[in-house]
């Protein structure tokens, strides 16, 4: 990992100072930041690190500050060490990032702006908490500054996709687990606690609070709350792990002996789906035009079942494969869940039109060499929706509304994987590690 992040840093840091000479700055800091409070309270709220900082160093410590300022062999890092005994402080130990920085230890963090800050000088700072540097005359980074570096964090350097492919690894440990844990008739809380002992993390380290669901709790799309339920029949499992900061976002749905013969047939097929898209995640594809295609495929399957009647046409002109399948394909990846620049036309951070048949996407750009994107496509039987169907004298007619009642206590299916997009092809990196 030492080479690839050396690489890494260096593209990242030049990219930085051509930012900085676009917008006349001299230098730029980055602040990891400081957990804040709950509302009247003493106790802080779950700290995560400024995304912008872990992207050119990986430690997530509290309180670290970046510099980057033309004429430096190497970027500046100012490492917090507070004198404290209360908390666990950040050390730095021997570690493969830590020969790209200029490293400077500082225990004090409201003493260290005025010894750091270089006045005179046109600084900008990007921080979650900017008030002692804006006090010693930074400015907060405009919004140029910030889509630039949005739009150069949402292609990946081989060192990012390394990362992103051991938190694969590491989430997939924990799949396993749960698919079998899910077979011998555990609970969802049990389930959930055993992904968190296979991948060995607190849920404070998830990158995403984790869905464990069976049978109708799957038709929820964010169940967060798993519960002492054992299951029936059916099970959603949709978790993911991280490494250095960068995310892994998978889910896979199983059944078992008492699932519907066809609710289980959907899933056979919407795996094949779900493949056959991971495969269309090329350099130069729009992902609307994916989007498009996923919806197509949830309505053929709609057909193929006997859950819905007449053509995939004529079900996508009635806008019915939404009740079904409600959300979009998927997201881009990184240092964050739902990463930046999904919707980003250029550097300079123009939006890419949103398309009025899916307004709801959060991925509108066209795919570009090295995007890690995810593909998620789901079939759900939700209540809710489906009640707008029944009341629709257009719709109702085309649904087999006896089988969307057997179906009914089924939930819900989706499959994710995550993949990276190459000019010679998509490299899956979920399914290297999990079926």
């Amino acid at each position: 990992m030492k080479d690839l992040f050396q690489q890494h840093i260096l593209e990242k840091t030049q990219q930085a100072l051509a930012i900085l000479d676009s917008q006349k700055l001299d230098c730029l800091y980055i602040e990891s930041g400081f957990p804040e409070n709950y509302y009247l309270d003493d106790q802080p709220m779950l700290f995560k690190s400024n995304p912008h900082f872990l992207y050119f160093c990986p430690d997530d410590g509290q309180g670290h500050i970046l510099k980057i300022e033309a004429g430096q062999a190497k970027p500046k890092l100012y490492f917090y060490q507070p004198n404290d005994f209360w908390h666990e402080v950040s050390s730095l130990t021997d570690s493969f990032w830590q020969d790209s920085f200029d490293i400077h230890v500082f225990n004090e963090s409201q003493k260290i702006w005025p010894e750091i800050a270089n006045k005179g000088r046109r600084m900008a700072v990007i921080s979650p908490n900017p008030g002692h540097a804006v006090e010693q005359g930074c400015d907060p980074a405009s919004n140029a500054v910030i889509q630039q570096l949005n739009w150069y964090r949402s292609s990946k350097t081989a060192y990012e996709i390394e990362c992103i492919r051991e938190a694969n690894k590491r989430a997939a440990t924990g799949h396993k687990k749960a698919k079998a844990l899910f077979l011998e008739g555990a609970s969802e809380i049990a389930i959930f606690k055993e992904f968190m002992n296979q991948t060995g993390a607190r849920e404070a380290d998830l990158p995403y609070n984790s869905i464990v669901a069976f049978d109708e709790n799957a038709s929820i799309l964010h169940y967060q709350t798993p519960k002492q339920k054992t299951p029936h029949a059916t099970f959603l499992i949709d978790a993911g792990a991280r490494y250095k900061g960068y995310c892994s976002d998978i889910t896979r749905t199983h059944v078992n002996d008492n699932a519907h013969p066809v609710f289980a047939a959907l899933l056979t097929s919407l795996d094949l789906i779900q493949k056959d898209l991971c495969q269309e995640v090329a350099v130069g594809v729009e992902y609307v035009e994916l989007q498009r295609k996923a919806f197509s495929k949830i309505a053929d399957l709609l057909i193929e079942t006997k859950v819905a009647f007449g053509s995939a046409e004529e079900l996508v002109a009635k806008n019915i494969p939404f009740t079904f399948y409600p959300h979009g394909l998927g997201h881009p990846i990184g240092l964050q869940v739902h990463d930046v620049g999904g919707k980003q036309l250029n550097p300079q951070g123009d939006i890419c039109q949103q398309p009025s048949d899916f307004p709801f996407l959060r991925t509108l750009r066209t795919i570009k060499e090295n995007d890690v994107v995810t593909i998620e496509p789901g079939l759900y039987f939700i209540p809710m929706l489906l009640e707008n169907l029944k009341v629709d004298p257009h719709c109702n007619k085309l649904l087999n509304w006896k089988l969307v009642e057997e179906l009914l206590p089924f939930g819900g299916i989706r499959i994710e994987d995550n993949v990276v997009a190459r000019s010679a092809g998509p490299e899956n990196l979920t399914r290297q590690f999990l079926s």
